[in-house]
């Protein structure tokens, strides 16, 4: 990043960014478990759910490597 603004994406854009393996679903569900943050535009409940690069990235590493590995182990 150039120490501007983070680009920030929709769930959709998300999922579309990290290919088939992750569904607007599973994102959606991550940002309501706590684990992977978001930004709302306003406050409301309808709101679109906007995730940077720089979260999506973390999540990737961090929480989602997490998972597979524990699926792969059972």
């Amino acid at each position: 990043m150039d120490g501007g603004l983070p680009r920030l994406l929709t769930l959709a854009q998300a999922a579309r960014a990290l290919g088939e393996n992750v569904s607007v679903k599973v994102l959606r569900s991550e940002v309501h478990a706590g684990r992977l943050k978001c930004y709302r535009l306003r406050p409301s409940s309808n709101a679109k759910i906007l995730i940077s690069e720089a979260e999506l990235a973390r999540w990737l590493e961090e929480v989602a490597g997490k998972r597979q590995l524990a699926f792969r182990q059972r």
